[in-house]
């Protein structure tokens, strides 16, 4: 008896990035597809990695806690969806390093931390199956993920000698901020993963 194949839209269904590679009537895919959908999967971390740099050198006076994840995160967070495993790593390292070889202000390498934390856990975040087959779970993950971004604060204030519960207690506003701007990173890359396989799959 033949074995029944897997259909066109079966292929990729959990892998983050991949559900939706151009394909012609069911054939296997070109050596060309193949090359186009890996260097739009490269792009993705390029931009995202010149973003990140670029954010951490505009300094606007803003005094709204949190609101640099609107980009930054939102940035790891569609690279951990579009581009997959193994890439937001890739991002977050590198553009930490340039950001230390520009200069990062006061912030010193402390200020680089929470890029590759936030990396970090969006590896993990991607890897969970429930994010593989809905991304948007991805927006309660970087609500969450996005506290990473008052570590630096965090070991500053310690290393000055003050208490983690008077420290917890003086961030409740900047914490209660930095969930909501994580949520809002995790809405804007998951809209923007949402278009960019509709573009793809369009091609």
């Amino acid at each position: 008896a033949a074995v029944p194949r897997p259909s066109g839209d079966s292929v990729g269904a959990t892998t983050p990035g991949l559900s939706r590679l151009p394909r012609t009537a069911g054939l296997p895919l070109s050596r060309s597809d193949v090359s186009s959908s890996f260097a739009g999967r490269l792009l993705v971390p390029a931009l995202a990695t010149v973003a990140i740099v670029l954010q951490a050198q505009v300094h606007l006076a803003i005094g709204v806690p949190g609101h640099r994840g609107l980009i930054w995160l939102s940035a790891l967070a569609l690279v951990a969806l579009y581009s997959g495993r193994g890439w937001t790593l890739g991002t977050g390292i590198p553009a930490s390093a340039l950001t230390l070889a520009i200069g990062t202000g006061n912030a010193g390498p402390l200020g680089v931390v929470p890029y590759v934390v936030a990396a970090f856990l969006l590896e993990l975040a991607v890897s969970v199956r429930i994010t593989q087959r809905h991304p948007a779970w991805i927006i309660p993950m970087a609500a969450g993920i996005h506290l990473v971004a008052l570590l630096p604060a965090l070991v500053k204030s310690l290393t000055v000698g003050v208490r983690l519960g008077a420290f917890a207690s003086g961030m409740l506003v900047p914490i209660l901020l930095h969930v909501a701007f994580g949520a809002i990173a995790g809405i804007l890359a998951w809209l923007a993963q949402r278009a960019l396989l509709a573009d793809r799959a369009r091609a």
